[in-house]
């Protein structure tokens, strides 16, 4: 369910530096119930309707292999074993017994005997009407329009009745019983965390308004969201959800199970937006329970998005303006094996029209429901509250609203915002599939053996664990530990055509069929690595060897201060270049010219290689969620000291960084790299392409990236581009945004339309200057064979990564 935000604000980045190392959760499971006895030969095509809630109040701590699957006791397990023997029919019309008898006599008794169902709308909407800027903006609507008061008043009421949700208990429990049965035949298991649980009803028990704030990757999420609440007697949330869902039935459906509907942009109805916010506010204050994805859309590339803060403003607002007396702030990550719409994502990744949002697509993505997606785990961080947070950052409650000119506001809010969706990257369980898509696509041959692919899984769960994620599905519903092929078997499984088996005589080989697909579920996990990453990509490329034939490297170089994220450029500086010559990435940075030995290996500097690390992290900054921090260099010397730990690099006695001389660190290394490498090679991809811009062409944005695609895809085959991921849209579109911020690409959109042109800024119509850039980000890029060729062979020609650039983007 896309949400809109009622505001669009231009966003102020803070600079930030990942961090590693957070703590386990307990787990409850909400899962397909097991019966014991039952005989393994079952009829696979009658599918089992037994009820899936199982509960572990207090968790175990994990073995060796640190996972966090724990044994589980069934909700229903009365009354149950005497259909245990009973054929597969029988069991499955009894199980649907037991679906119809929870969602129609359960759900009655809630935390200080709060109404499940409550009908409030009639009272809200007469409470609301009667609000003196409410007043205001109906007199306003009818001078806009010339109307009389009655009849503007009887317009604004009509448009407050059509966004509010409402609760009706004959509806919402069938819509809980149809959703909970399709939830069955998508997932064999929904896994809760049974410490959240308990939070949010300690929460809402004293008082305070709760929203939860779920990352969003599936149309099930929200479905997710509220059958947990009905299974767990927490009152149902008011859902904001898209105006586009608000179609003839689906609408009316949704409505009636808590879903109030807003309009994706405001545009010039002040009117409209008084609605919104005092309906949000009666929700906060009758200390309802909320809900809404902060991410506003659902993820394609399955990393989670950069926030959409209005309807975080709104909130914040009320509790500034002591509306309530305070707001806590649920993060909540919800992992899945397969979602069902991942086709799709790859389309519209690749460039394909988006599609509406209907319930109709979601059935039929889930392909007639057929088990196949594997199972979802739902985690809540540490709830945040808003009024606490005021006081962290020494925001006054005395404050005017919360708008676009309170920069001091805005940015609290930003934070804010982060630091729900850092903790909902904290929390978020990495499923067998997304390792398996990990090992994959970072793999450096074609396919991956079976051998191999059972050792570099069991590396990275440990790997992830010791960084303080969770990884779960290692364990069986008994608790018993699952051999590592029976995860890799079950997750290929899973995973179905994205991967590739290739049978030889000595063992099977899986290979990535579809890289853009299971990028998808990398990204999912990819968070846990993103500052060794980071570090890693910054090392490796100090430590190429300079570039004697680049014309262009050394013309135009950048510098960052420590209070502004837009690079700008300095003066030309001429170095003395030989093959162990390091590059620095400001010409202003004190550094050795020769490149320091340690052990017979090269080596950086440590202030060089941070200079490396802003650069790219300020390259990267729109494709992640950094840990907010005042200071990259304290986040900086943290991470490298962990890689030291970790044995992947040696730091020597004058501060030298090197990569260390063993195995593991070298496949280590290379394993981060190859993490980065691919949204490298999209920005790389994104500043050759504006080569066909030079000197002043204008062209239409989407037509832009077309023809990026085409390109790319061409650079590709043609060995040029290392990664066909590097030409996903999500990326590609950050890039064109980060270029845009730092000034070498001007966005105009056409008066009165949604067309946007781009054309090249200021002094990057000159080509040089151009070039430059492309090769200070190309110096990150791994080394095409083509391009090694292009380096290293005689006779060939040395080209800078400009220069192979000229060959498929001619001015």
């Amino acid at each position: 369910m896309e949400v809109p935000q009622p505001e669009k604000e231009q966003e102020q980045e803070q600079e930030q530096a990942p961090v590693v190392g957070q703590e386990n959760t307990t787990l409850l499971t909400l899962q397909k119930d097991v019966v014991e006895d039952v005989e393994e030969e079952e009829d696979e095509s009658v599918v089992a309707d037994d009820d899936f809630i199982a509960v572990k109040d207090e968790g175990e701590e994990a073995e060796e292999d640190t996972t966090t699957d724990v044994p589980k006791q069934n909700l229903f397990k009365k009354g149950r074993r005497s259909i245990q023997k009973q054929n597969a029919l029988r069991r499955g019309l009894t199980g649907n017994f037991f679906d119809l008898w929870k969602a129609y006599s359960g759900y009655t008794k809630l935390p200080g005997n709060r109404d499940p169902f409550p009908r409030t709308e009639e009272a809200w909407r007469r409470q609301i009407m009667i609000q003196p800027r409410v007043i205001r903006g109906i007199q306003r609507y009818a001078m806009q329009n010339s109307l009389s008061e009655d009849v503007a008043t009887a317009r604004v009421s009509a448009m407050l009745m059509q966004m509010m949700a409402r609760f009706s208990s004959p509806v919402a429990r069938s819509f809980e019983y149809i959703m909970m049965k399709s939830v069955k035949r998508l997932f064999t298991g929904v896994y809760i965390d049974k410490q959240g649980i308990d939070k949010i009803k300690e929460l809402e028990a004293e008082g305070y308004a709760v929203v939860l704030m779920p990352t969003h990757k599936s149309h099930i999420d929200y479905i997710v969201m509220s059958l947990m609440c009905f299974m767990f007697s927490i009152p149902l949330p008011y859902v904001a959800a898209g105006a586009n869902l608000n179609v003839p039935i689906v609408g009316s459906l949704f409505k009636n199970a808590g879903a109030f509907f807003i309009r994706r942009q405001f545009g010039v109805d002040p009117v409209y937006a008084v609605l919104f916010e005092t309906y949000v506010e009666q929700i906060l204050r009758d200390g309802c329970v909320m809900e809404f994805f902060i991410e506003g859309g659902r993820s394609r590339s399955g990393k989670v998005l950069r926030p959409k803060m209005g309807m975080l403003s709104v909130i914040a607002n009320a509790v500034i303006h002591k509306q309530v007396k305070d707001v806590y702030l649920m993060p909540v990550a919800i992992s899945y094996d397969k979602v069902i719409e991942d086709s799709s994502y790859s389309k519209e990744l690749f460039g394909a029209q988006k599609q509406p949002e209907t319930l109709s697509g979601m059935v039929q993505s889930a392909k007639f429901f057929k088990h196949k997606f594997g199972r979802v785990d739902v985690n809540f961080g540490t709830p945040v509250s808003i009024e606490q947070f005021l006081i962290e950052q020494k925001i006054r409650k005395t404050r005017k609203k919360v708008s676009k000119h309170d920069v001091q506001t805005r940015r609290m809010i930003q934070a804010l915002s982060y630091r729900v969706l850092y903790e909902c990257n904290r929390v978020t369980v990495a499923r067998p599939t997304a390792l398996v898509a990990t090992v994959l696509l970072t793999h450096s041959g074609r396919g991956v053996g079976i051998s191999a692919l059972r050792k570099k899984v069991d590396d990275l769960r440990m790997e992830i664990s010791s960084r303080g994620g969770m990884v779960s599905g290692f364990k069986s519903d008994k608790d018993e530990p699952l051999s590592t092929m029976t995860i890799i078997e079950d997750a290929i499984g899973v995973l179905g055509p994205l991967v590739k088996s290739q049978k030889t005589k000595l063992e099977p080989f899986y290979i990535p069929k579809r890289r853009l697909e299971l990028t998808f579920y990398k990204n999912t996990i990819i968070h846990w690595f993103v500052s060794e990453a980071i570090v890693a990509i910054a090392l490796y490329a100090a430590l190429k060897p300079a570039l004697p034939y680049s014309p262009y490297y050394y013309s135009t170089d950048f510098t960052f201060s420590p209070t502004s994220t837009t690079p700008t450029a300095t003066t030309p500086t001429t170095t003395t270049i030989t093959p162990t010559t390091l590059v620095s990435p400001s010409p202003t940075a004190s550094f050795s010219a020769e490149a320091p030995k340690h052990d017979n290996l090269l080596s950086v500097k440590k202030d060089v290689l941070l200079e490396h690390v802003k650069f790219v992290s300020q390259l990267l900054k729109l494709e992640f969620i950094y840990k907010p921090s005042p200071d990259i260099s304290e986040n900086f010397d943290m991470t490298v000291t962990q890689m030291q730990t970790r044995g992947i690099l040696t730091i020597g006695p004058n501060d030298e960084v090197t990569i260390t001389r063993t195995e593991y660190a070298k496949e280590r290394f290379l394993f981060l790299c190859a993490l980065l490498w691919p949204y490298i090679d999209s920005y790389w991809l994104i500043l050759n392409t504006t080569r066909s811009l030079l000197p002043n062409s204008v062209v239409e944005e989407n037509n832009f990236l077309v023809r990026t695609r085409t390109f790319g895809f061409i650079m590709y085959y043609d060995g040029e581009l290392n990664y066909l991921e590097a030409i996903s849209a999500e990326p590609l579109q950050n890039a064109l945004n980060l270029f845009a911020e730092w000034r070498v690409t001007r966005h105009e959109r056409v008066f009165q339309s949604k067309v946007a042109t781009l054309k090249l800024r200021g002094a990057y119509t000159d080509e040089r200057k151009l070039n430059g850039l492309i090769d200070r980000i190309g110096r990150y890029r791994r080394d095409t064979w083509r391009g090694l060729q292009d380096r290293l062979g005689e006779g060939i020609g040395h080209e800078s990564e400009a220069e192979l650039g000229k060959k498929r983007f001619p001015r």
